[in-house]
C-alpha cells in the first residue's frame, strides 16, 4: 500500500520531504499527529493525514465496535434481515483488553484451529503473531492475568499495555 501511496505521489510530481518542520507541503502525511501540524496549517492549500475522531474507524477495536454498534442498532429497528451480516464479512474477533470477551476466547479456542492476535492501534503488521497451539494460548492467556495482577495496573489502570484483538 505504501509503495503504491508513494509511486502515485512521484506520477503526480510530488517529492517526499523528510524534514517534519517544513511548511511548503501539498500533502502531509504521518504516522503520528503534532499539534503544530494544526497551528500553520493553510485550509483550501495544504491536506493533513488526519480526520477529527478517526479512531472510530482506523483502529482496529473503533472498527470492531462501530459495526457491533451497527449490527445492533439494525436488529433493534428490525433492519437486520435486509442487510449484509456482519459474521459474512468480519473474521470472529474478541477484544483482549475486556475481560468477559477475552474469558470466551480462551473458552472457546480449540487446536488445531489458527487464530491471529493484533495490537488495536498498529499498522503494517507490527506486533501481529498467531495462536496456533494450546500452548501459545495459555502463555497468552498466563501474561495478560500477570499484567492485569500487577499493583501498577491496579494503581494506575490506564498503564495497561496497548489493547488487542484476536481473530479467527
Amino acid at each position: 500500500m505504501q509503495r503504491r501511496l508513494n509511486n502515485y505521489c512521484k506520477s503526480k510530481g510530488w517529492q517526499r520531504i523528510s524534514d517534519n518542520r517544513r511548511e511548503d507541503y501539498v500533502l502531509k502525511w504521518c504516522e503520528t499527529k503534532f499539534r503544530d501540524s494544526y497551528c500553520n496549517f493553510r485550509e483550501g492549500e495544504q491536506l493533513l493525514y488526519q480526520i477529527p475522531n478517526n479512531k472510530i474507524l482506523t483502529t482496529k477495536i473503533g472498527l470492531l465496535m462501530n459495526l457491533r454498534e451497527y449490527d445492533r442498532v439494525m436488529k433493534k429497528i428490525g433492519q437486520a434481515a435486509k442487510l449484509l451480516k456482519m459474521e459474512d464479512f468480519f473474521p470472529e474477533t474478541f477484544r483482549l483488553d475486556t475481560k468477559d470477551e477475552r474469558e470466551i476466547f480462551f473458552e472457546i479456542y480449540k487446536e488445531p484451529h489458527i487464530w491471529i492476535c493484533k495490537p488495536t492501534s498498529s499498522n503494517q503488521g507490527r506486533g501481529i503473531f498467531l495462536l496456533k497451539s494450546q500452548s501459545e494460548v495459555r502463555s497468552l492467556q498466563a501474561k495478560l492475568q500477570s499484567v492485569e495482577d500487577e499493583a501498577t495496573y491496579k494503581k494506575f489502570p490506564y498503564k495497561l499495555p496497548q489493547a488487542r484483538i484476536v481473530q479467527r
